[in-house]
């Protein structure tokens, strides 16, 4: 844990010297509260950014609109007018701008600021408690906090955490009515909360969790303190650490599974949080109510394959699992691609990598790539065509019933599809061996900008990973030669630039984290030898990773198929369709052996 830095900076002094704190108008129980009843609601944000909200007052049988007057980017809960009611609102990651259409004015006005810096990640909640969700954002990379509070109109910034931590929003952990600085390390499992009553200078710690949780932090035992929660997508397990039991007894329930999304929410207006899940392919919300014990559940159908309003937080992507997590448990699924038929087929994590999932798209015109382009935590299956540059891309989030269509590239360009602007989608990027140009249609303006830089050329292989951790791809290149690689830094909004030499001839880049520091190392595999060889970023590149696994007919392949945040060292075998997987979680002393593919298949994410 970083050490702890507060530093206020006034920015318009207060009008009044006595200010007494009040209790928020939205209750955190009562978050993602539409019509004012202090009741959770079911909304979902469509692609244009409208907001639609099935309203519990109603009893879930009427539906209200708003129009945010913001294409989506990334939806934030918040009440910023202090009605009591949630506000549609919108974070952009490129630009740091914040949009909110304010409910106390009917939607009339809204709430317009900058704030924060491009590449933030959305933090708000009410840290100053008076009532009014505070605009505020967190930056990975050195573990600050920039908080906009709304009572007097001056900014706040704390030092709390760093690479590897997913930060918590909005949660009031210590029950003072105020939102504590929260966070969480997926790594060691372990929540950390800086307290707002003891003005952010004590934490305390709580273990919950490890891989393939999703976080769904809330009340769930009524004493007015959020609890460390989370939840397991595969199984459709919650597990709760209550804060009445001083983080000593814990609540156990099943309720969703894989496909579903959780969406905790105090849904029968007993002061407590409710597990909640919203099926997109069928369009059902579930919920089971704290107010029946968890016995008793009720259940909506209403619009199917939509992206649903949710306060539960799921860790950043990282290049391990974009390209193959198709359940979203942040857990590689063993996939290849038939050539000949064009099905994807994947063996799920959920189900021990023993029961298959199927899906047909593309064809032998196309190339397959793989990323999560529409941002909700799966893997979707895209194809390219290497003369015309179109992109066609089945979306998960739609069950796999809608596509989007994109043209970049053509003849002579390589797809190298990543998160280039940091928003937690795929991007659709081409690069040209010949000339060194890198293209990209950037999601986070809805492809209205482009990302163009040269940078490589002949002899030089495109290596797309993120070398400086800070949750985007960085633009590099390795020379196949002289085993030399160049990196451009995302961090320096590539300005800056990284070189190290490992490999040459012989030599395949395998770009990832070996090392649990969420950057991509440096590391070569050598099929004729069957070894791995690189620098790891963790101790600066002054270490080596050095392993043998796999060996002449054998590909690697990229994936965290134990969910330890680390790379595995995969391979498949063609002709046998053989997986052969050494698990960095056992210290690379156990494997796991699949058998998915054949002779006309391809595994998938391929290296680099």
């Amino acid at each position: 844990m970083r050490s702890l830095g507060i530093a206020i900076v006034f920015v318009l002094a207060s009008s009044s010297s006595s200010l007494t704190r009040v209790q928020p108008a939205l209750p955190p129980h009562a978050a993602g509260d539409v019509d004012g009843d202090l009741k959770a609601d079911f909304t979902v944000i469509k692609s244009n950014g409208d907001w639609y909200t099935l309203t519990s007052s109603s009893g879930y049988a009427s539906q209200s609109s708003v129009s945010s007057g913001a294409p989506r980017t990334v939806p934030v809960r918040g009440d910023f007018d202090g009605d009591g009611r949630q506000d549609p609102a919108f974070y952009n990651p490129a630009t740091a701008h914040w949009h909110a259409a304010l409910s106390g004015s009917s939607f009339t006005s809204a709430l317009d600021m900058t704030w924060g810096t491009p590449r933030d990640a959305p933090v708000p909640g009410d840290y100053d408690g008076d009532g009014m969700t505070d605009l505020a954002v967190y930056q990975s990379a050195t573990g600050t906090w920039s908080i906009f509070k709304s009572s007097t109109a001056t900014a706040m910034t704390i030092g709390y955490g760093g690479p590897g931590y997913t930060p918590i929003a909005g949660a009031d952990f210590d029950g003072d009515s105020v939102a504590d600085i929260a966070l969480y390390n997926r790594t060691t499992a372990v929540w950390s909360v800086l307290t707002s009553l003891s003005g952010f200078t004590t934490w305390f710690a709580v273990p919950c969790g490890g891989p393939g949780y999703a976080l769904v932090a809330g009340d769930y035992d009524g004493d007015g303190k959020a609890d460390p929660a989370i939840y397991r997508p595969s199984t459709g397990l919650w597990y709760i650490v209550t804060s009445g039991t001083a983080f000593s007894g814990t609540i156990a329930l099943t309720w969703g599974g894989p496909g579903s999304i959780p969406i905790p929410g105090d849904y029968d207006g007993d002061g407590r949080v409710d597990p909640g899940v919203y099926d997109p392919a069928s369009g059902v919300w579930s919920v089971l109510t704290s107010s029946s014990s968890f016995t008793s559940s009720f259940a909506i159908g209403w619009t199917s394959n939509e992206a649903p309003l949710t306060s539960a937080i799921t860790p950043p992507e990282t290049d391990l699992v974009r390209g193959s997590d198709v359940e979203g448990d942040w857990l590689s699924d063993i996939t290849v691609y038939n050539t000949t038929t064009s099905q994807w087929s994947a063996l799920t994590s959920g189900s021990g990598y023993t029961a298959a999932t199927n899906v047909s798209w593309g064809s032998s015109a196309y190339t397959p790539v793989t990323g999560d382009f529409d941002g909700d935590g799966k893997a979707d299956r895209g194809a390219y065509h290497p003369v015309s540059g179109d992109w066609l891309v089945l979306l998960s989030g739609a069950g796999y019933t809608s596509f989007i269509a994109k043209t970049a590239g053509g003849t002579g360009w390589t797809p190298v599809p990543g998160d280039y602007d940091g928003d937690g989608r795929t991007d659709f990027t081409v690069y040209n061996g010949s000339t060194g140009q890198w293209f990209g249609l950037e999601s986070s303006t809805n492809y209205a900008t482009a990302l163009s830089i040269g940078y490589g050329g002949s002899g030089y292989t495109a290596i797309p990973a993120d070398f400086d951790g800070d949750g985007q791809t960085d633009i590099g290149v390795y020379h196949g030669a002289s085993g030399a690689w160049s990196v451009l830094l995302s961090s320096g909004n590539y300005a800056s630039s990284l070189s190290i030499s490992v490999g040459g001839t012989g030599w395949t880049p395998v770009p990832a984290d070996f090392d649990a520091d969420r950057k991509a190392d440096f590391v070569v595999y050598s099929a004729a030898a069957g070894q791995w060889y690189g620098l790891k970023s963790g101790s600066g590149y002054t270490t080596t990773f050095n392993m043998f696994w796999g060996g002449a007919g054998y590909v690697p392949v990229k994936g965290d198929y134990d969910g330890d945040n680390r790379a595995d060292l995969a391979t498949y075998v063609a002709s046998s369709g053989t997986w052969y997987i050494l698990l960095s979680g056992a210290n690379f002393t156990t494997a796991m052996s699949r058998s998915l593919g054949g002779a006309s298949h391809m595994p998938l994410p391929q290296y680099p």
